[in-house]
């Protein structure tokens, strides 16, 4: 299995975690709509498998990965990004089987 690229080469420097802290107002607030699916986003966190708390909601990324579309559920922002990087690889794999597998060589 591949590691992971530290979270800044992955987009999650200094800015983006100073626009999320803007964003933890509102959220905190209870004014928060996830941008994905329309229903309120609830401050709180979440236990994951390996131990590790964290917070239920994401700063979700636009597909351009340079901007940002909102507040999201966690749950919500993770399916985005797979239901994305699935048809993304599907495409991939759909053009290798047109134009015929170049690593075969025979």
């Amino acid at each position: 299995m591949a590691t992971k690229a530290p979270t800044v080469a992955r987009g999650y420097d200094y800015a983006h975690r100073t626009e999320r802290a803007r964003w933890a107002a509102l959220v905190k607030a209870g004014g928060a709509v996830c941008c994905l699916c329309g229903q309120p986003v609830v401050d709180g966190k979440v236990r994951l498998r390996n131990g590790r708390v964290i917070s239920n909601w994401a700063l979700d990324h636009a597909p351009d990965g340079l901007s940002y579309r909102g507040v999201a559920h966690l749950r919500c922002n993770s399916r985005d990004g797979a239901v994305r990087g699935n048809r993304r690889r599907g495409a991939r794999a759909r053009l290798l089987r047109a134009i015929g597998n170049p690593s075969r060589s025979w």
